[in-house]
């Protein structure tokens, strides 16, 4: 179910995305292409270029990285117009605002941004707009000339989607960052670097952090992109190396993990002082990736947390296959910024639900434990304590029945620790089958069974029988526990016959409240008499 949630709230992302990147309504214009040596990149020459050659669409593929490519804009309406831009990663873009021979406004936006540049032309009359694209990689970009309203309008929309998903991958960063601060823990810590790091990923990809953070601290975060994948990276294998104690269970994977560790700090260090290829990065995702598919479904092994871990980072992986995909065949992947955006939040979104659910699981389990005997998974002293107390508030009147079998510690020091763990299980299920015949409703009901059978220590049990005290219904219940203790343990020719104390405590008649229920019984068990009974029943006249 909870998984079903989390893909509902991901299709109405997807389709939310969709809705809010509808076209832009363009006016009417013409774009002239020309491409340029290094030395001859000038607007001049550009603007008057005799080999400008018309583009027909509203897009222009990049296939060169040798070369600058200009694009001439005119448009021959009256009104002020705005020209905009998609600049993926990897392009640096210069826009001009160019009117009687001299350029009068100019845009420079870096290769390390992505953002939707964009110039207004205020006389569109007389004056034209040269774009200057220089690129490190084979890609397309799109532009349009629309009316001023239109921008704004389009252009809050862009902003508030763009901040949107920024704002929830940075606002799941702090959490994680909260929580590493309050548990710190070192695999928290861990987790809590991966999301910041992805967070400033983010910001920087959606072009918002100049409007979260500021334009001089958004510079900073842009032009260290590599860094924050290096710290992602690193963070995201050391997390999984914690997680599922990788150390302890596999050297030869640990030993591999710490020296791709060893390498991203060494990347990280070269990334800050020269910089990092593109292709070495792109090398370190895709080791990254694979390793931590790898340990996931080594070492996972939570049902429903694994398949939204592994949903989290098979996103990443697709993203990885487009990118590898539309370089081999030339296809250029224009839409990369927006399938990046999409990937990285439903990799975030994933990536938190399934620590939420590990956390849920977690929680469960403690409180699970805390009412169980954990040798067993039999309700426990806690969880006895606790039906004592909700039967006296309802005022509800019942015996404590208590027996203690010596066969439990016999066992062990004959045959061994497993042997006797094994055979304690056996004798627990083939208790819980008998006393469903007497017991009206059962403790609990779980995957093995309805449980009827409290284990209150080591070799003390206990069984709540409810309505008035009666001898025949006591007897009826030592008689059942006889029957199936009374065969004792038999290995390897060996017989070992077992022997019960029982004792018995009623509420009201011998006590108030669970604790002392459950020391009348006690008194009762421990009771030694010359006679043949098999058990006793608390007496007044001895407290």
């Amino acid at each position: 179910m909870r998984l079903r949630s989390v893909l509902c709230v991901l299709f109405f992302f997807v389709i939310s995305l969709s809705i809010l990147s509808r076209a832009q309504q363009s006016v009417p214009y013409s774009v002239m292409v020309w491409e340029s040596g290094l030395q001859e990149s000038h607007i001049e020459n550009a603007i008057g270029a005799p080999d400008l050659s018309p583009l027909d669409e509203e897009a222009f593929f990049i296939d060169s990285t040798s070369v600058d490519y200009w694009l001439i804009v005119k448009t021959e309406e009256s009104s002020p117009v705005i020209f905009t831009t998609s600049k993926p990663i990897g392009v640096s873009l210069v826009l001009f605002l160019f009117e009687n021979g001299k350029v009068v406004e100019s845009n420079e936006v870096n290769a390390s941004s992505s953002s939707s540049p964009f110039i207004v032309i205020e006389r569109p009359e007389s004056q034209q707009v040269a774009v200057k694209l220089t690129s490190k990689a084979k890609t397309k970009i799109t532009f349009s000339v629309v009316p001023q309203n239109v921008f704004v309008d389009q252009n809050n929309i862009r902003i508030a989607w763009n901040g949107l998903q920024a704002g929830l991958v940075a606002m799941i960063a702090l959490i994680m960052v909260g929580f590493a601060t309050v548990r710190k823990g070192e695999r928290t810590i861990y987790g809590a670097i991966y999301f910041v790091g992805v967070a400033l990923l983010s910001m920087s990809l959606t072009g918002i952090s100049e409007v979260l953070i500021g334009p001089l601290p958004a510079q900073v975060v842009s032009d260290n992109n590599g860094f924050w994948l290096i710290i992602a990276l690193f963070s995201s294998i050391s997390y999984y190396r914690l997680t599922y104690q990788v150390r302890d269970f596999e050297p030869t994977i640990d030993a591999f993990i710490q020296g791709l560790r060893i390498a991203f700090v060494f990347l990280a260090l070269l990334e800050l002082w020269k910089g990092v290829p593109i292709t070495l990065l792109f090398l370190s995702l895709t080791v990254t990736l694979v390793l931590n598919l790898g340990l996931v479904i080594r070492f996972s092994k939570t049902t429903s947390i694994k398949k939204v871990v592994l949903m989290a980072w098979l996103t990443l992986v697709g993203l990885v296959c487009y990118w590898i995909a539309s370089q081999l065949f030339n296809s250029m992947p224009y839409r990369l910024v927006n399938v990046t955006q999409i990937a990285v939040t439903v990799h975030v979104i994933l990536l938190c639900a399934a620590m939420l659910l590990r956390e849920v699981q977690r929680q469960k389990t403690f409180v699970y434990y805390s009412l169980h005997d954990d040798e067993t998974g039999s309700p426990n002293k806690n969880f006895l304590f606790r039906v004592l107390r909700q039967k006296m508030e309802e005022n509800k009147e019942h015996s404590l029945l208590l027996f203690k079998a010596f066969v439990v510690e016999q066992t062990r020091i004959n045959f061994g620790m497993d042997y006797a763990q094994k055979h304690l299980k056996i004798l627990i299920s083939k208790l819980n089958e008998q006393l469903s015949v007497l017991s009206k409703t059962p403790i609990e009901v779980t995957d093995s069974g309805p449980s009827y059978l409290f284990r209150l220590e080591d070799s003390v049990f206990a069984i709540i029988i409810e309505g008035k005290l009666e001898l025949s219904t006591v007897e009826q219940f030592v008689c059942l526990l006889s029957s199936v203790f009374e065969e004792g343990v038999k290995y390897k020719g060996a017989q070992l016959v077992d022997q019960l104390e029982v004792g018995v405590a009623n509420y009201p008649m011998h006590a108030t409240s669970p604790d002392q229920i459950v020391q009348r019984a006690l008194q009762a068990m421990s009771v030694k008499t010359m006679s043949a009974d098999r058990w006793h029943i608390f007496d007044v006249s001895i407290r």
